[in-house]
């Protein structure tokens, strides 16, 4: 599945001529929103991406999209002028090691992250009042700055979810209006419906709270409501990587706008042999999209998986999921004859 799969379920267009004058191709089928509008104001909105067009695209260039804008960290004044004996006695403290370039400092403070208020209050209510975790101090400087992020942690964590869909609403409020016009800017990928569950319930919390949108792709439940939520605007979406494959196969979802992408348990999705449609989905997202993976293993499989999708990245590590490295174990049995 070499070509960019989008597109969702649309009416007959009545500009079907128009566009092809426009765009300079013929067949093309694109999806109108409800009701119809003049030719000009959609061919308008179609130039600038605001409408997506046709059930499939095969060249990236045929996107009319502005950039993604991943860098929107500012370092707090008091973060800034924080020692660095203060912050190396910060990471001892929490057990955090970080590698790579230009690693930020941890934000020992919501004050310092520069959120608007009603996010500060929804971090607050979320950690109930506790203050920031370990993950999210050192992460969130990370991920908003746009680097891409492999995180060893354990799978109860405490504040895994809220450190990576803080961002991704923050990363959703930043991008241009013709971005965020259809489909989802996020994608959180989980290896079972669990883990989806468990993800979707600090998701809904916090759609209640900031209205941002959210739909969810996991086995067990009906397909059309989920894909409804699509239609209703949803910007992040919540999936298993087999449903969603199945659902980008048949073209019923695309994910030319996602710029921000997040695998929540990569080395249990590579465990359960999710390896070839990870890389399906990947290749199909937003050119230069920012990869969060989030491990508790240091599976060789795994890592080279993360060292393939993630550029310049920045490796955090919490606690013990560094204490051990996971790697194939060949088990031979030998049955001998009873004597």
């Amino acid at each position: 599945m070499d070509e960019i799969i989008e597109g969702v379920p649309g009416q007959n267009a009545k500009h079907m001529f128009w566009l092809s004058v426009f765009h300079g191709k013929e067949g093309m089928r694109p999806v109108l929103p409800q009701g119809d509008e003049e030719p000009v104001l959609y061919l308008s909105r179609r130039y600038f991406g605001e409408v997506p067009t046709g059930r499939a695209c095969s060249a990236r260039n045929n996107l009319r999209v502005r950039p993604i804008v991943k860098d929107i960290y500012h370092e707090h004044v008091t973060t800034a002028q924080r020692p660095a004996e203060e912050v190396e006695a910060y990471r001892r403290a929490n057990d955090i090691v970080v590698t790579g370039r230009h690693v930020p400092k941890p934000i020992l403070h919501i004050d310092e992250a520069g959120f608007p208020g009603y996010i500060s209050d929804v971090v607050e209510a979320c950690n109930n009042g506790r203050g920031l975790s370990a993950i999210q101090a050192q992460c969130w400087p990370v991920v908003l700055g746009g680097k891409d992020l492999a995180a060893f942690i354990y799978d109860k964590s405490e504040g895994k979810h809220i450190a990576y869909l803080i961002p991704a609403i923050i990363h959703i409020i930043h991008q241009p209006a013709e971005l965020r016009a259809c489909g989802p800017l996020v994608l959180v990928l989980t290896a079972t419906r669990e883990e989806g569950l468990q993800a979707r319930s600090v998701a809904d919390e916090l759609k209640v709270k900031t209205g941002i949108r959210t739909m969810y792709l996991l086995p067990g439940e009906p397909r059309e409501p989920q894909l409804k939520q699509l239609e209703e605007g949803a910007k992040i979406c919540f999936a298993t990587p087999s449903r969603l494959v199945s659902l980008m196969k048949e073209r019923k979802i695309n994910l030319r706008r996602c710029g921000y992408m997040v695998l929540d348990g990569a080395d249990h999705m590579v465990t359960m042999g999710f390896g070839k449609q990870l890389r399906v989905l990947a290749k199909n997202t937003r050119h230069k999209h920012q990869t969060l993976a989030w491990l508790s293993s240091r599976m060789m499989d795994a890592l080279q998986l993360v060292e393939e999708w993630t550029n310049d990245c920045v490796t955090v590590s919490i606690r013990a999921a560094i204490h051990e490295d996971h790697t194939r174990v060949e088990h031979i049995v030998c049955v001998c004859e009873m004597a």
